[in-house]
């Protein structure tokens, strides 16, 4: 049951944290989260067609699980790796 819980608000706090609006919410960033949700899915496809592959019996089912978070965490991640990378570039033209 805890474990449920703790599941439910990773996930709403990771949804919440990802997808909302940024003070200057223009089309650079838009680019930026739109290139990162897409790799961050690629990434996840690759990761669970290898998992397929060469992971067998319960193990599988705890890979399952990391992957059930896998996209939400390296979107995040790299979502805001970018932001503070494109922000410093602005800050250094000015």
């Amino acid at each position: 049951m805890l474990y449920t819980f703790i599941s439910i608000i990773f996930t709403i706090s990771g949804i919440m944290i990802g997808f909302s609006r940024l003070k200057v919410d223009d089309e650079y960033l838009e680019s930026i989260r739109y290139h990162a949700l897409t790799l961050s899915i690629y990434i996840n496809a690759v990761f669970l067609i290898l998992s397929m592959i060469f992971v067998w019996g319960i193990s599988f089912l705890y890979v399952m699980e990391f992957n059930l978070y896998f996209t939400l965490i390296f979107y995040l991640i790299y979502f805001h790796i970018k932001l503070a990378i494109a922000r410093k570039e602005l800050r250094n033209e000015e």
